[in-house]
């Protein structure tokens, strides 16, 4: 009898599915390490602007200076757009009062692109910090980033201090 040598159909086709299975593993882990950066790259911006409002609040309480506080003052508590990008409402508890609107301390601000650089911060070259909205309270230290309002893993782009 003649032997030959060589690899059955059953073998390859196993050998296939077991590489397809590790392969599937492998980019389903990769995808939820691309998303945890990107929600950590966000989070770390939060932390930035509100390091950068609190240094702001500090140095007004030092010196009075009206220009520290950055930004455009909400008036009115429906000028803060409190849907994500699909339509879904965001629970964002501001404590926005009638007191805190006529106060200039305790108030929220609304920080555009021209804003932030002028409290120091730089735009990155893709999505940086500077290429979205942010809503602040210098008083308390609370940064809502109102341009991306979730994470890639849907956590609130929202902080308070600590």
């Amino acid at each position: 009898m003649n032997r030959e040598k060589g690899i059955t159909l059953i073998a390859l086709i196993i050998t296939i599915i077991v590489l397809l299975i590790i392969a599937g593993v492998t980019i389903g882990g990769a995808i939820r390490g691309i998303d945890e950066s990107q929600e950590n790259k966000l989070f770390s911006e939060l932390k930035m602007v509100q390091h950068a409002i609190v240094e702001r609040k500090t140095k007004y309480d030092l010196t009075g200076q009206q220009e520290l506080l950055k930004g455009t003052k909400i008036n009115n508590i429906n000028d803060i757009d409190i849907t994500d990008d699909e339509g879904t409402n965001v629970e964002l508890n501001l404590k926005l009062t009638q007191a805190d609107i006529d106060s200039t301390e305790k108030a929220y601000y609304r920080l555009n692109e021209q804003d932030l650089k002028a409290i120091g911060l730089e735009p990155a070259t893709e999505t940086g910090v500077a290429n979205s909205n942010y809503i602040v309270n210098y008083s308390t230290g609370e940064v809502y980033n109102e341009t991306v309002k979730k994470s890639p893993t849907g956590k609130l782009l929202y902080i308070a201090s600590e």
